[in-house]
């Protein structure tokens, strides 16, 4: 008997192909889906007749655009047309002018390139700001870019401050310490920047940005301390983490992680176990970038701590145990990923499980700090099938520890076709917990 087909082919919600169907209503019906006006519907069900094995003629292949010849001819290497372009008035023409000009590294397109940085359109600025930084030997090339890092858009004020980075050398490194008092906070903020990607300059212009009274410069200040490691900074760091907003008292923990002073040590375990869950994921990634093999006990504590310590500070601090070689940890890392560990939402009954994000780091740390054994067992443990997701993590992790290949086998309701039956299925809905097997 024929089955009862619905055919589904709206615009919203692509429907789900259970298996393939044979009836000649079907195939009709999805052939004169075919010549819709609409391409995605189209699309749908063309691909609803390939899966069903209907042989349908594909509509031609559009013919390929013709080349441009302007493009070509200035990627040709002919200067003197790259030069002229730079003159037209038609932006897009210029800007792919600065393109060809950047790329063939034309020494005399400078003279050229000067002026467009005047101009009203900020993708042409931020272009030519790239462009330039080719030809920091040319004396007038560094300061037109100092001006543009106070550029009104911020990304010309990145490529300015990029560039300047890029030539390197005493004239802009003047440039950019000249702008670290500017009036305006987002000049500042490309500075303390641009300073934390230089490292063999100005430490003591970075201190002074740490005390800026823009919120946002003194954290990028921070950011550039850590950087740079400066361990004469940690003092002044952790002296300016009192009565700060949470962002900047996050920029200076990191920052502490990655300059690796033992000093800073009792400010990761204070903020650990702070109320705001942003200071303690901060403080727990800080645990882990320092290296301190002794606050692993501190952070086991704040992994099982369920109570006390929200996902944002158990994800970090499992990083952390993983980062710093901790393989007492595997049990509990084992348990979180595995079954459900949170206290019940209120009003409900029964232990919840962790949410997806912290089970992925656990099953990297497993991978990270597990052998061949401990594969069989993470498999096993899965008592309840987990989300795709969490399948697509588990293959990963069962391939690292035994050095074979793993597959995720998707649930049902990703086979999206375009065309559902209302017959029973072949296959199961989903697949056997934990929904992983070996590659074939």
């Amino acid at each position: 008997m024929t089955a009862l087909l619905i055919v589904i082919l709206a615009a919203t919600e692509p429907a789900l192909i259970l298996h393939p169907v044979k009836d000649e209503a079907t195939h009709e019906l999805l052939r004169a889906a075919t010549r819709e006006k609409d391409p995605v519907e189209r699309l749908k069900a063309l691909n609803a007749l390939k899966i069903i094995g209907d042989p349908v003629e594909l509509p031609p292949r559009p013919a390929a655009l013709p080349a441009n010849p302007f493009v070509e001819r200035l990627q040709s290497g002919d200067a003197a047309f790259v030069l002229e372009s730079l003159q037209q008035p038609d932006l897009l023409i210029q800007q792919e002018a600065i393109r060809a000009a950047h790329r063939l590294r034309l020494a005399g397109a400078v003279p050229l390139l000067l002026p467009l940085l005047k101009s009203p359109d900020a993708v042409l600025r931020r272009l030519t700001c790239e462009a330039l930084a080719e030809f920091g030997g040319q004396p007038e090339v560094v300061p037109a870019l100092v001006a543009r890092v106070a550029d009104e858009d911020p990304f010309v004020r990145r490529a300015a401050a990029n560039g300047l980075l890029k030539i390197h050398n005493a004239s802009a490194q003047a440039g950019l310490l000249s702008l670290a008092t500017h009036e305006r906070a987002d000049v500042r903020l490309e500075v303390a920047v641009a300073l934390g990607l230089w490292p063999e300059i100005a430490p003591d212009t970075l201190q002074r940005l740490l005390d800026d009274k823009d919120t946002g410069v003194a954290a990028a200040a921070a950011e550039g301390l850590g950087k740079i490691r400066l361990v004469e900074a940690v003092t002044q760091l952790i002296r300016r983490l009192d009565s700060t907003p949470v962002s900047l008292q996050r920029a200076i923990i990191v920052a502490l992680g990655q300059i690796r002073s033992e000093a800073a040590l009792p400010v990761f375990l204070r903020f650990l176990n702070a109320a705001d869950d942003e200071l303690a994921a901060a403080s727990a990634e800080a645990m882990g970038q320092s290296g301190a093999t002794q606050t692993i006990p501190a952070l086991r504590k704040a992994v099982g701590d369920f109570k006390k310590h929200a996902s944002g500070a158990r994800l970090r601090a499992i990083e952390a145990l993983r980062r710093l070689g901790d393989r007492e940890s595997i049990e509990l890392v084992l348990q979180i990923a595995t079954r459900p560990v949170l206290p019940p939402l209120p009003g409900e009954s029964g232990l919840m499980f962790e949410t997806d994000e912290v089970r992925e780091e656990c099953l990297r740390y497993l991978a990270g700090t597990g052998d061949a054994k401990l594969a069989d067992r993470l498999a096993g443990a899965f008592k309840e099938l987990p989300p795709f997701n969490l399948r697509l993590a588990l293959a990963s992790t069962l391939g690292v520890l035994t050095g074979k290949r793993y597959r995720a086998i998707p649930d049902e309701d990703v086979r999206h076709y375009g065309i559902e039956s209302l017959a029973a299925s072949r296959y199961p809905w989903s697949p056997a917990s934990p929904g992983v097997a070996p590659a074939e």
